[in-house]
């Protein structure tokens, strides 16, 4: 999660590419493609989601990761994500 955070794209995917699994979660129940929802960031989210992340993930709250991105007035984030097929279904 500290390489999506601080928005290192290239870091994120050398994980992936050793094998790290896109949608594990912290023990706040967030995802990497949450926290890059969080923190706006278009190539982020991409990124994350050419390597499969969950485009429905909920948080522990059940809001799901495009709420979020609007939520936290990330017009860029949500754009990407419904642009990719996310859906906020309650």
């Amino acid at each position: 999660m500290y390489a999506v955070s601080s928005n290192n794209v290239e870091m994120v995917q050398m994980f992936l590419e050793m094998g790290a699994d896109v949608n594990t979660r912290t023990s706040d129940g967030y995802t990497a493609l949450i926290g890059a929802a969080t923190e706006g960031d278009a190539a982020m989210i991409q990124a994350l989601i050419h390597a499969g992340a969950d485009l429905n993930v909920k948080d522990k709250q059940g809001r799901s990761v495009l709420r979020i991105a609007y939520e936290s007035l990330n017009r860029k984030a949500a754009d990407a994500l419904e642009k990719a097929g996310a859906q906020d279904r309650h």
